[in-house]
């Protein structure tokens, strides 16, 4: 480029120093900015590449508790009084005297069929009652009537005897004549064939007399017979209960294989159990058996065993017992499925909730609190002097399970009691993995934890 002569007067001249000074402050500047810029990159490598915290788990305690070594099966209720009503009469509805679900007492009404025609039929065997009972009546004069005319004929025997004894006597000593004595010895004869005549009558009156009883007798007996044929229109509870489903309706026409309804009585129910005989040995009467419903924990009865069959099935090999259970609540009902447990000894074990529990395959495992391993330390949990302490982990330990009994395993090894577990959270958990105990659960401290490995 050049310059005329006005323009060099007008430009501006740098020295060589100015020149230099104005290059280091540019770099300067430029290197600042560099160096910002890859710190506040460096910044965020570093927030993007830091570990999540621990996450927070739940811990318990393992300690020793009472358990219940049971046995579980599965079985129906049966209400010990039950009955299906069904009508003994065929004929047609006319009344339904209860409510489904009502409760009843024994002999109350329950439906009434209509009884037009059993009813005439009382009507006409009473009648014939009333016949027979006339007849009775009009037999008992006649041997009344009959008994004095007897009587009488029998004075009147006496009287001829008499007469012929004295005038055999008179005829003997010749007072009178013989005719005098054929005479009394006629009307003596007389007097006896009449006697003999009122004995027979006596004898037709009574038995007029038992015939009428005897017609007495089968005319109450047809009248008895019509009564109960005529109660049987009209169907009564049996026994105490609740009334069960009512499948007819009044105009509806039954049949003697009719069900009416039912009656149950829930106070008292048993449970049948097929006890396999390899369990038997510990089988015994007053065992406690506890009854859980389908997907619940808590027992909702308790009851005992009464009767150990003392016989073996042959085709199952099982022996079959029977358990009792008071129902005073209403709780549980006829036919109800439920679980029962057989508690057949209470024994002590260390516990674990089941939520602490994870499987892999048939093997169980929980996470043990413990601390890692520091190389400050020494390769020990253990703190050292002006060290942090270790951060606190899951280990993961295989356990033996024993029974389960409202959402708690017993542990038959694999745990000692005092050691701390994880009971939240396990799948976020991994062997060795950071955790953080919730505030306000107890962990375990590096003095009082032993080490053990994982697997």
């Amino acid at each position: 480029m050049t310059f005329s002569s006005g323009d060099r007067n007008s430009a501006i001249f740098l020295s060589p120093r100015r020149k230099v000074w104005g290059i280091t402050a540019a770099t300067v500047v430029a290197i600042g900015g560099l160096v910002a810029i890859g710190a506040a990159r460096n910044k965020s490598q570093l927030q993007a590449t830091a570990p999540p915290p621990p996450p927070a788990v739940r811990v318990q305690d393992v300690s020793s508790e009472s358990v219940a070594r049971s046995s579980e099966f599965v079985g129906a209720l049966n209400a010990l009084e039950r009955v299906t009503l069904r009508s003994e009469a065929e004929g047609r509805v006319q009344q339904i005297l209860v409510r489904e679900g009502e409760r009843v007492e024994a002999g109350t009404p329950i439906v009434q069929l209509e009884f037009d025609r059993p009813q005439a039929q009382v009507d006409g065997a009473l009648a014939n009652v009333m016949v027979a009972r006339a007849a009775q009546n009009s037999a008992q004069a006649q041997l009344l009537a009959a008994q004095a005319d007897r009587d009488r004929e029998a004075a009147e025997v006496a009287l001829q005897m008499a007469e012929f004894e004295r005038t055999e006597l008179l005829v003997g000593e010749g007072a009178i004549s013989v005719q005098e004595l054929d005479r009394v010895r006629r009307d003596r004869d007389a007097a006896v064939a009449a006697l003999n005549a009122a004995d027979r009558r006596v004898a037709s009156s009574e038995a007029v007399l038992e015939e009428t009883e005897a017609a007495i007798a089968q005319a109450n007996s047809n009248a008895t017979v019509a009564q109960e044929d005529l109660d049987d229109y009209n169907v009564l509870a049996p026994i105490a209960g609740v009334i069960g489903d009512i499948p007819i309706e009044v105009g509806d026409y039954v049949e003697t294989d009719t069900v009416l309804t039912s009656v149950v009585q829930n106070a008292t129910l048993e449970l049948r159990l097929a006890i396999p005989i390899e369990q038997a040995r510990g089988l015994r009467p007053d065992l406690e058996v506890q009854l859980t419903l389908p997907g619940e924990d808590e027992p909702i009865a308790s009851g005992q065993i009464d009767f150990v069959s003392p016989r073996v099935d042959a085709t199952r090999q099982v022996i079959l017992a029977k358990a009792s259970f008071d129902n005073p609540e209403g709780l549980l009902r006829d036919e109800q499925f439920v679980t029962a447990d057989i508690i057949w000894e209470e024994i002590s074990a260390l516990t674990v909730p089941t939520s602490a529990v994870s499987f892999i395959g048939n093997q169980a495992f929980v996470y043990v609190v413990g601390q890692a391993a520091t190389e400050e330390a020494g390769g020990d949990a253990s703190v050292a002097d002006g060290l942090d302490a270790p951060p606190t982990i899951a280990q993961l330990r295989p356990v033996q399970l024993g029974t389960l009994q409202r959402n708690t395993y017993a542990v038959t090894s694999g745990l000692d009691a005092g050691e701390t577990i994880v009971t939240s959270g396990l799948l976020n958990l991994f062997d060795g993995a950071a955790i953080s105990p919730e505030t306000g659960v107890a962990t375990l401290t590096p003095e009082s934890e032993t080490p053990e490995s994982g697997s």
